[in-house]
């Protein structure tokens, strides 16, 4: 995720997708605190079901971001989740975390898997006035839409829309089914243990007679008799123990990300899969295992894809060696 960030970061202009601030938004007794209310479901409202973004940090400039500020301590997610919950309904799915780009520490709110349009204000929304009293920003019942770069307060035609939408799309999450696998690849000594190395991947079907793009994440949990190790290092090291370089240099598979987080590994990827096909390794067995004994892996796998109109896929498993 990191790394679209920083291609927004370096790329892209605001739109319906995109809004930059320069500040992050405060709640609390802020006066102006409602208009992270009316930012995010905006966005969440738009019909197209791609991931949103508002970068936090980011002065922007004839749509783009021109200059760069220092956020230096984040607001908690759990706050302005909060926050939004007590106000908008349904729930909104966002992430709020940081990313540090040519040395600066901005935010970024990802907004995503928001299908369950419209979003609106469950209660109305007052600010103080300069005389002691309170003025009403939001009634009950408003929803707002990101238009371009702008924002408007939704019509007629936009529920209309929202409505007919919904009837003409059909989950296609039935259509998909996973099928996580341990794969054995070879004996190998790792910090003088002898392990089994299996790759650790996954198959998608296709059930259906149309073509999916998908958004496929792994996580990968640690757990005690095993070891995840990442191809990249996997190579990295046996060319050390060889001591020799390898004739092809190991070069990082861009198509796959993998993080290294407290409790679990986590894969990521997209891809097509065309209609009726079954589409092998999508990881690329870019996550291998050494294990010394039987034993089972947890992976949760999550699938997103703009066919899916209820939510992502998610599914967890116990893979057996």
């Amino acid at each position: 995720m990191s790394d679209k960030i920083m291609e927004i970061l370096e790329y892209g202009s605001e739109g319906y997708l995109l809004d930059f601030k320069q500040e992050e938004y405060l709640l609390g007794k802020y006066p102006k605190k409602h208009e992270f209310l009316k930012d995010i479901s905006a966005m969440a409202n738009h019909p197209k079901d791609e991931n949103k973004y508002i970068i936090i940090g980011a002065v922007e400039k004839n749509g783009m971001a021109d200059s760069l500020m220092d956020i230096p301590k984040l607001t908690d997610q759990a706050q302005y989740q909060e926050y939004l919950n007590a106000h908008i309904e349904p729930a909104i799915t966002f992430e709020y975390k940081p990313i540090t780009f040519k040395g600066k520490e901005l935010a970024y709110f990802r907004i995503f898997d928001n299908k369950n349009r419209p979003y609106l204000f469950k209660e109305a929304v007052q600010m103080p006035k300069g005389n002691g009293g309170n003025q009403m920003v939001f009634k009950e019942g408003d929803g707002f839409i990101k238009t371009g770069s702008g924002t408007k307060k939704m019509v007629r035609s936009d529920f209309e829309r929202i409505y007919k939408n919904r009837l003409l799309l059909r989950d296609r999450k039935s259509d998909i089914e996973l099928v996580p696998k341990l794969t054995f690849k070879e004996k190998y000594t790792f910090n003088d243990m002898d392990l089994d190395l299996y790759v650790l991947d996954l198959d998608i079907k296709n059930l259906s007679n149309k073509s999916l793009g998908l958004d496929i994440e792994m996580k990968a949990f640690e757990g005690v008799g095993y070891k995840y190790l990442p191809y990249f290092d996997y190579m990295k090291m046996k060319n050390q123990n060889a001591n020799m370089y390898s004739i092809t240099p190991n070069i990082p598979n861009f198509r796959v990300s993998i993080d290294e987080q407290e409790t679990h590994f986590q894969i990521e990827t997209s891809s097509k899969v065309a209609q009726n096909e079954i589409k092998k390794d999508v990881f690329e067995k870019e996550l291998l295992v050494g294990l010394k004994s039987l034993v089972k892996i947890p992976v949760e796998i999550t699938v997103r894809c703009d066919e899916f109109t209820e939510g992502a896929l998610i599914q967890e498993f116990d893979i057996k060696n």
